[in-house]
């Protein structure tokens, strides 16, 4: 019986694997999405964020905005190549993001904005851990 599901789920006309695929393709977007307007935005209010003399700095948020989009950019070129690793690299990836968006959550926010973002923090959790965990498949890149 388990055979059978595993070759089923490597069929490519299988409905269910196209949604996750495509919803995986679709979360690996908007977060390279969201990635490289965090580094846009970072360089078009420099001076702004500069003058606000707030911590950290508007480097920081350029850096790590062009990570995030480079990094989820690349995933999603992986993807749409059908490379047979995707499945080990978004994993590391989305394991990596995690421990920084953590990391940036505790060291950065203040204890109102912290719990203020906690459901919007939670729920990019949840979402990197279903794109990095449940959508992306070993069998589906063979």
């Amino acid at each position: 019986m388990d055979q059978q599901a595993a070759v089923k789920s490597q069929n490519p006309g299988n409905p269910a694997r196209l949604w996750r695929l495509r919803l995986a393709r679709l979360l690996a977007a908007v977060y390279a999405l969201m990635g490289w307007l965090r580094l846009q935005q970072a360089v078009w209010y420099w001076a702004f964020l500069k003058d606000l003399d707030i911590w950290p700095r508007p480097l920081y948020f350029a850096i790590t905005g062009g990570a995030i989009g480079l990094g989820f950019t690349m995933a999603l070129i992986l993807m749409l190549a059908r490379k047979p690793a995707i499945h080990s690299a978004i994993r590391i990836l989305g394991a990596v993001f995690l421990a920084w968006f953590w990391f940036d959550r505790i060291l950065y926010s203040t204890y109102n904005a912290f719990f203020m973002q906690l459901p919007v923090s939670l729920l990019i959790t949840a979402s990197t851990l279903l794109l990095a965990f449940v959508l992306i498949r070993k069998v589906d890149f063979p």
